[in-house]
């Protein structure tokens, strides 16, 4: 049987959708507005949740974000903790692909076999390690293969050559496009090399490529979608609602956020 993230992918590509693939910080305002979140984000119509492990030091994150991984790490979450709401959310929605991002640090701190092991038990299906560079994957690859998890590597428009061929070779469920060199967060403006770089990747597999880092907007996410991509991956937005609306506002807020999302990809899509 394909695994979750695999199968929604195809679903999603034999009826000519796009995927829309909301970020959340576990355990983010609180483990009660967590797991709201993500129930107003799975009915927005969310393809699938990325779940980002709260960690001190989060480089390649931008304030917005960082700020809610301080904001857990205060609250005394721990990894167990973290891990009990994922296990959460799996039992919320049995077939929803979750996929994880974390950085190296607390993969070594708990021990690779433990904690990716840990991981796939509490129900992720894929798992992105931003700081780990190809080159010493080899590290976390053989137990990433055989617990069936799915390697969900990225690229961005500085990836090119032989190591793009690399990373897409390791890849597995999609590609993760940052569309833009940096850190995540709001941005108004993209690359002019994103096209080039989707082409790029296009050439190299066959997964979907979905991009991710400064999408914040329906128009944003249509362009992504002109110029090729499968879906989006929001981040920064979605803390920002979260932030900016009230306990009994936010769910709905997200909702319509994520709806609105699709509606403009597949408009994009059918014009």
């Amino acid at each position: 049987m394909p695994d979750r993230l695999t199968n929604t992918m195809k679903i999603l590509k034999e009826k000519g959708e796009k995927a829309v693939v909301p970020f959340l910080v576990l355990g983010y305002p609180n483990r009660k507005g967590f797991i709201e979140a993500a129930k107003a984000l799975i009915e927005g119509g969310a393809a699938a949740l990325e779940l980002g492990l709260p960690f001190s030091d989060p480089v390649a994150d931008g304030p917005i974000i960082e700020n809610a991984d301080r904001a857990v790490l205060a609250s005394g979450q721990t990894l167990d903790q973290a891990i009990g709401l994922i296990s959460i959310l799996r039992e919320l929605a049995p077939d929803l692909p979750l996929s994880l991002l974390t950085y190296f640090n607390p993969v070594l701190k708990r021990g690779i076999p433990k904690f990716l092991k840990d991981m796939k038990e509490a129900g992720i299906d894929g798992i992105t390690i931003v700081d780990l560079p190809p080159e010493e994957y080899s590290e976390v690859e053989p137990y990433i293969k055989e617990l069936g998890l799915a390697p969900v590597m990225l690229v961005s428009p500085l990836t090119a050559g032989d190591r793009l061929r690399t990373i897409c070779a390791m890849a597995s469920g999609f590609v993760y496009l940052v569309s833009r060199a940096g850190i995540t967060g709001l941005s108004a403006t993209y690359q002019d090399t994103l096209s080039h770089t989707l082409a790029s990747v296009r050439e190299q597999t066959s997964l979907p490529v979905l991009v991710g880092f400064g999408i914040s907007s329906s128009e944003q996410a249509r362009a992504m979608v002109a110029m090729g991509a499968d879906g989006v991956i929001v981040g920064s937005k979605i803390i920002d609602i979260i932030d900016s609306h009230d306990e009994g506002e936010m769910p709905h807020a997200l909702t319509d956020f994520v709806s609105g999302l699709k509606i403009a990809m597949s408009y994009n899509h059918v014009s």
